[in-house]
């Protein structure tokens, strides 16, 4: 028994590697951004974009590090690196085709999340789409990283 309480007692929740602040939102009402505390707590806060059906953009500053980078995208959740102008790949940029969502990274430590509106039916039943970005720095030779959900609804 002791044994157990100790094990309860040695799970402590951390916070994210990468912290952020909202520097830009276009519609407050209807997207935003929630610093979450998951469930086990033993797991490190995390981020939650929420944003309704319509267009918009929304800019999350990195306070913690100098130069953030994407985790590698999956094709498997329809997720792929942007293009450049001249048909580069851009490390950069993250297209979310399933959410209408672009996310780029601006000036090493800003996030813009573009929004396009999505002809979801305000009259249905609640409809929910769900996607992540995986965000990662290199501080001090240890590689730091934060998980930010992404939730859109027609509500």
């Amino acid at each position: 028994m002791a044994l157990v309480s100790l094990c309860l007692c040695s799970c402590e929740e951390g916070d994210a590697e990468i912290m952020f602040s909202t520097v830009g939102n276009s519609d407050p009402d209807n997207m935003g951004v929630y610093y979450d505390s998951p469930d086990p707590c033993c797991i490190a806060k995390f981020y939650t974009v929420y944003a309704g059906a319509q267009s918009g953009e929304l800019i999350l500053k990195a306070k913690n590090v100098n130069n953030i980078y994407f985790d590698d995208p999956s094709e498997k959740y329809h997720i792929y690196y942007g293009e450049t102008p001249d048909g580069q790949i851009d490390h950069d940029k993250l297209i979310y085709e399933e959410i209408g969502m672009t996310v780029t990274i601006i000036d090493h430590r800003k996030l813009k999340f573009e929004f396009k509106e999505l002809s979801l039916d305000p009259d249905a039943d609640y409809t929910f789409l769900m996607s992540g970005v995986g965000v990662k720095s290199n501080k001090g030779g240890k590689i730091r990283e934060t998980g930010i959900t992404v939730h859109r609804s027609n509500r």
